[in-house]
């Protein structure tokens, strides 16, 4: 599911990327009806993730001027989007901004215009670049300056990354060395320190007098390197050592689209995904990006020490995703960006 955004270019992109990985899930876009009244709220306040360009904003000024004070070519302008999403096979729209009956009616009805006026992809491409069109002549943009194109990178140079420039910062790499090296001593099974530490632990109450000794232990040790919450279920060698928690959402699998720059919406931190992307491609392990899927927290797992509930069997149990249909497309996930 997408972001809220009005550049086509960046959902032909993700319709683009997905079929170069060779992924058939069905995407859905998150679209807004775009009034000069929200374009004004948006901008003075924020929306995490949503970007009103300055040449956006004009013409949706412009529109104000109207006798209708803009609705009508913001229904237009939403319904030309929708027209071209089936374009690019998307499955269908989460609309926001529709309060009424009479508005869905209103959109569904300017869908149906949009498509017996413009029969084409490229005559919807037109018009929706109509409505972009300022007083003074210029094409207003919608994307921000600066943003990432990977289709253009994919033609300038198939085999280059674009996304998560460069290697991890200083430290990242020996963090993550040393704790790769302690997971496969300690916790993988059939380890010394599993063949060890099952034993003894795996009939111990994690919230017992000695569970909490070690919960203490483990925050000792685990705090001052990733950061540990004390979630009682340990994802790190899913996530690059980088630790999943430490993401005001506890959002495991991804980022969420209030992400900017690469950073967190709520502005003090980059964006951890960020960072296991980063540590990821340096490793190698990008294929577990798309392979592994992570179950939430279990509440009742809080405040106890994950090294009890690996070792009696109650971890995290991952979801191995299927295997891309790669056919024509590269193998490395790498290779697509």
């Amino acid at each position: 599911m997408t972001q809220i955004g009005w550049d086509p270019r960046k959902f032909e992109e993700l319709r683009w990327f997905l079929d170069r990985r060779g992924y058939r899930a069905p995407l859905v876009a998150e679209l807004l009806l775009l009034t000069p009244a929200r374009s004004r709220r948006i901008r003075r306040i924020g929306l995490p993730g949503v970007t009103i360009t300055d040449g956006l904003a004009q013409r949706l000024e412009e529109d104000a001027s109207s006798p209708d004070g803009g609705r009508a070519a913001a229904f237009r302008r939403l319904a030309l989007q929708m027209a071209s999403l089936r374009d690019l096979g998307y499955a269908g729209a989460q609309v926001s901004g529709l309060e009424t009956y009479a508005g869905i009616m209103h959109l569904l009805d300017d869908v149906e215009m949009v498509i017996r006026e413009y029969p084409t992809p490229e005559a919807r491409r037109r018009a929706w670049l109509e409505l972009l069109m300022l007083k003074d002549g210029r094409t207003a943009q919608v994307g921000p300056s600066g943003g990432v194109d990977l289709t253009a990178s994919a033609r300038v140079e198939p085999a280059a990354p674009t996304p998560g420039r460069g290697g991890p910062r200083p430290g990242e790499r020996a963090r993550f060395r040393m704790m790769d090296l302690i997971d496969h001593l300690l916790f993988q099974e059939g380890s010394f320190g599993a063949r060890t530490l099952t034993p003894a632990l795996r009939r111990l109450d994690a919230r017992s007098g000695l569970g909490g000794l070690l919960l203490r232990l483990e925050r000792v040790i685990k705090e001052p390197l990733v950061g540990c919450q004390s979630c009682g279920f340990c994802r790190l060698p899913h996530t690059a050592y980088v630790c999943p928690e430490t993401c005001p959402k506890g959002l495991a699998n991804g980022p969420c689209g209030g992400t900017k720059d690469n950073v967190c919406e709520f502005g003090d931190r980059e964006c951890i995904h960020n960072q296991i992307y980063r540590v990821s491609k340096q490793a190698g392990l990008l294929a577990n990006l798309e392979e592994v899927l992570m179950p939430p927290v279990p509440e009742a797992a809080w405040g106890s020490c994950s090294w009890v509930t690996h070792f009696r069997g109650e971890g995290p149990k991952v979801t191995r995703l299927p295997a891309p249909d790669n056919r024509g497309t590269p193998s490395d996930p790498s290779q697509s960006l």
